[in-house]
């Protein structure tokens, strides 16, 4: 049994093999800590994901304690966190991973989480890939600069984990109903 407590936000429980820790059930997010009759509730409305398919992000932030946080936050779904912390090696790290969904940040060095998304939109290989912002900005200003770029959704940090396995999960479950995409 994996708890991953997410500082005060709610908790994300999974079962994982203990030899090679990946989950033998999804995590479920539970609102605040919970004792251990809830998480074993939880776990029994788990999805299963055993067999399943490891699914793949790339997460572009130049905040390593970002990137980190988003690995811990989904690893129990079963996704592998692609992380890049220099975006000049966006597209050689693109082609590499063949992600289902890409994580930007809206400041990056040397090139914007914006312009990445605009240069993705133009080319007609990566047109459809879920783009999800990252970013401390809420004002309305930016976040209309990311949608007008071709964002499909926006989550401002800091990260509060139920919303970010909510979005992620709706994402990935859109892009394997696609057929342009899954």
């Amino acid at each position: 049994l994996l708890v991953h407590d997410l500082s005060g936000q709610g908790s994300i429980v999974a079962l994982v093999d203990p030899d090679a820790r990946t989950p033998l059930l999804a995590c479920r997010t539970l609102p605040k800590s919970a004792p251990t009759a809830e998480i074993l509730q939880a776990l029994e409305k788990a999805e299963v994901v055993q067999n399943a398919p490891v699914r793949h992000i790339l997460a572009v932030d130049d905040d390593p304690i970002v990137l980190e946080t988003l690995t811990a936050l989904l690893q129990a779904l079963n996704i592998q966190v692609h992380t890049l912390e220099d975006p000049l090696r966006f597209w050689e790290t693109l082609a590499a991973v063949n992600p289902e969904i890409v994580m930007l940040d809206v400041d990056l060095p040397y090139v914007g989480g914006v312009e990445l998304c605009r240069a993705l939109r133009a080319e007609p290989k990566y047109a459809e890939l879920p783009v999800i912002f990252l970013s401390a900005y809420n004002d309305s200003e930016t976040v209309h600069r990311v949608f007008t770029a071709g964002a499909d959704d926006y989550v401002f940090k800091p990260i509060i984990g139920p919303e970010l396995i909510t979005r992620t999960r709706n994402r990935l479950r859109r892009v394997r109903s696609s057929p342009a995409l899954g």
